[in-house]
């Protein structure tokens, strides 16, 4: 297999897709079902590999859906197996050992959401490293959640304080009414400085409804810290996330009108 570990570089790209997909209705990893004769997980690639910022990405599985996805994918990817599906936060620490002696920087994308741009990844690395920022996330804004729009309103809410600084981010099930009804969102793309993060994913508790380690839950240490936290908007429907049957017959309809 291919391996990263004998140099250095800047930024890894960190995909995750250790999700089962239950509501999917097949028997297939969430991230291998098919938009226009292609796996999702397929886009998510071909946006990385084209956006330049690494060769070769780092792939979170689990060790159910690992054989199946590499028998596809074979070494287009460094997999990490995450034994338990945990949660987001749980997930990227399952990439530590692989990691944290290999770049300054830690990019997290997901391979369910397949119509992300390469010039928007290219936008993110360059913008985290330009502010030197700790964390860098990705925001996008909802008009509505009608039609199909609808899906963004489970995502995460930025919550900002009266300064316009990102104060935290709420998850959709964890939200109270009025953080509901916040219309900018987290698309869950973060740029991380690595040493931090690693430091910082050691503190996560489950200490939520669901019972899972948030990736999000570290953005108040570094605010309490006074350390740097940015933003960068990213449109819609980039940040489209697969997690029906009925989202991913939206997304063949939807896919031709932004580059799939």
């Amino acid at each position: 297999m291919k391996s990263q570990t004998r140099k250095n570089i800047e930024t890894s790209v960190l995909i995750l897709a250790a999700g089962e997909g239950k509501r999917m209705g097949k028997d297939l990893p969430k991230v291998m079902h098919e938009i226009k004769d292609k796996p999702m997980l397929a886009y998510v690639f071909d946006a990385v590999k084209n956006s330049g910022v690494c060769d070769l990405p780092f792939l979170v599985v689990s060790e159910k859906n690992k054989s199946l996805i590499q028998h596809y994918f074979g070494e287009a990817f460094e997999y990490v197996v995450q034994t338990e599906q945990l949660g987001t936060g749980h997930a990227v620490a399952a990439a530590e050992e692989r990691l944290k002696n290999l770049s300054k920087h830690i990019m997290v994308l997901y391979g369910d959401m397949p119509f992300l741009r390469s010039a928007s990844i290219r936008a993110l690395a360059r913008h985290h490293s330009d502010t030197d920022a700790v964390i860098t996330l990705m925001t996008t804004l909802a008009p509505d959640f009608e039609d199909w729009r609808r899906s963004f309103e489970s995502f995460g809410r930025i919550v900002r304080n009266d300064k316009g600084a990102i104060e935290r981010i709420v998850e959709y099930k964890d939200a109270n009414f009025e953080e509901l009804h916040i219309k900018e969102l987290s698309t869950g793309f973060f740029c991380f400085r690595g040493d931090w993060l690693w430091e910082h994913l050691k503190k996560l508790n489950n200490d939520n409804r669901q019972s899972e380690h948030y990736l999000v839950d570290v953005i108040p240490w570094a605010i309490q810290e006074g350390l740097g936290v940015r933003t960068i908007n990213v449109g819609l429907k980039e940040a489209y996330g697969i997690n029906s049957k009925e989202d991913l017959v939206l997304a063949e309809a939807l896919a031709p009108d932004w580059g799939a």
